[in-house]
């Protein structure tokens, strides 16, 4: 985060910045809290550009730690609280990590590692305690009583672990959101993006994912530097959710598509009880979005939907979705926004006609993305001369909307014929019986592949392969129809939400 927190410290100290429950947190004690703990990590001996792990919940001591070690002039590593313990080992010793912020709640698994980890510090959240670990409170209390950071310093950066669905997470180190670290062209797009969004003013956000990852953290972010307000969900819950939108007068949120379906499909009578008339944008990424869920949300709360396309490493939204345009343009991510650079193409980099389905490349802009930490092989693989993709295909209309038709490898090729899951799951979330859906390739003898489709049942509902095929012959051409039905009753998801269609597919590809 950039050092917003300082100045609306001065200029509106008992506003509240961060809401957590019962805690309420102003702005005058967000700063007072941050300075201490940054001033604790100088005395403790961190220097500007270490690596310092953040291994909390959901939380406001979440923000004012990631906030304190970037004050410090260090680079927080934002850790995702799902992972095991070897995971969790990897990530720490791939991103050189020499001081771990630790709740409480996760100190089993720490036990676990703690003997062959590299890290130096580990600090606990909490009343627990280990002979290997100090107290975040008795921390401070031994802190410097003045912050040994010159204001004029650079704040430290963040460092995010990509999900990891095809292999081990990747590290995406960025610089502090700050317009001096930025390229000219990011930093128009990024106002024209939150004026389109309507996020460009003061507004009251509700914060329902997990913070470890890009989505809840940017959208959070992009509130508090406009002196606003977050109201933080440690557990999802959607009737919470409703309540806390009511409660403390929400303008915004950010869901991701699992998250923001079990809003929509409380019954009628329950969203009913409670008034989101305050919600004014309701952000829906980080993953594909069916047209009925868009469609859903507008039925549901009126026009708030919007959407964005954008990934880990770009950081850039690069299209933005209104209410306005969800019907006239189904299927679209949103229009491309002024200022950011955007281009389809294919494989070798060149540019492709409008309507033609290709890689989606973003520029590679000062202060987005500079390749995986420690992973020079695998960040060769996202640059494609001077573009930067992440392996989503798809194609713009005539009018600069984007269309996400699939990821480059969740793509079916039979016959020497491409088939894009993507198409087809958004026609299958429409069937009545299903919670979701996920569409893959499956080795085929004759064909090379087949579609094969995995289902989740909504209660009560049961479902044949010929019922399904009925249903899709009616909007997909003949070689999309899925060839088999697998019914599951819980689906993998990373640490986003998103889908890891890897461990679906995993028993059909046993070599791969």
């Amino acid at each position: 985060m950039a050092d917003f927190v300082e100045s609306f410290a001065a200029s509106k100290p008992d506003a509240p910045a961060l809401i957590d429950g019962d805690r309420v947190l102003t702005w005058a004690a967000f700063a007072a809290r941050r300075d201490l703990i940054a001033a604790a990590l100088r005395g403790i001996g961190i220097a500007p550009g270490d690596a310092v792990g953040v291994y909390e919940v959901n939380s406001a001591e979440y923000f004012v730690i990631l906030s304190a070690v970037q004050r410090a002039g260090a680079t927080a590593v934002q850790i995702n609280w799902r992972l095991t313990a070897d995971e969790l080992s990897y990530v720490l010793d791939n991103s050189e990590a020499v001081a771990v912020f630790v709740n409480e709640s996760y100190l089993p698994i720490v036990d676990d590692i703690v003997e062959g980890s590299s890290v130096k510090q580990w600090i606990v959240i909490g009343d627990d305690r280990r002979p290997w670990a100090r107290q975040l409170e008795e921390l401070i209390a031994e802190a410097p009583t003045s912050l040994p950071v010159e204001t004029t310093e650079p704040l430290g950066g963040t460092m995010i672990y990509t999900g990891g669905t095809t292999g081990r997470p990747k590290g995406v180190r960025r610089a502090a959101f700050s317009p001096d670290a930025l390229d000219p062209g990011f930093a128009e797009a990024i106002a024209a993006f939150l004026h389109v969004m309507r996020l460009d003013l003061p507004h009251t956000h509700l914060v329902t994912a997990a913070l470890y990852h890009q989505g809840p953290i940017g959208y959070s972010t992009l509130a508090l530097t406009n002196g606003g307000t977050v109201v933080i969900m440690r557990k999802f819950d959607p009737e919470d959710a409703l309540r806390l939108i009511q409660e403390h007068r929400c303008t915004s949120t950010f869901m991701p598509p699992v998250v923001a379906k079990r809003v929509v499909g409380l019954p009628e009578e329950v969203r009913r009880q409670y008034d989101t008339s305050s919600l004014e944008v309701f952000v829906v990424t980080a993953g594909p979005v069916p047209q009925k869920l868009k469609e859903d949300i507008l039925d549901a709360f009126g026009p708030v939907y919007y959407e964005a396309y954008s990934s880990t490493e770009t950081a850039l939204c690069a299209t933005a979705l209104t209410p306005a345009d969800v019907r006239d343009r189904p299927g679209s991510c949103g229009r491309v926004i002024a200022g950011a650079a955007f281009s389809i193409r294919d494989e070798s980099g060149n540019p492709l006609p409008v309507g033609e389905r290709g890689l989606i490349c973003c520029p590679n802009l000062r202060g987005t993305f500079n390749g995986y930490h420690n992973d020079p092989v695998l960040s060769q693989e996202v640059f494609l001369k001077d573009w930067l993709t992440v392996g989503d295909i798809g194609y713009m209309d005539e009018d600069g909307f984007l269309y996400i038709v699939d990821r480059a490898r969740d793509m079916i090729i039979s016959g020497g014929t491409n088939i894009y899951s993507a198409e087809i799951e958004n026609v299958l979330h429409e069937h009545p019986a299903l919670q979701d859906v996920a569409v893959f390739g499956v080795p085929d003898e004759d064909w090379d592949e087949r579609v094969h489709v995995a289902v989740q049942l909504k209660p009560g509902q049961t479902i044949t392969l010929e019922e399904l095929q009925a249903f899709a012959r009616q909007r997909l051409a003949g070689y999309k129809i899925p060839r088999e039905l697998s019914v599951h009753v819980d689906f993998p998801r990373d640490a986003a939400g998103k889908l890891a269609k890897a461990g679906l597919r995993a028993p059909y590809w046993p070599s791969v």
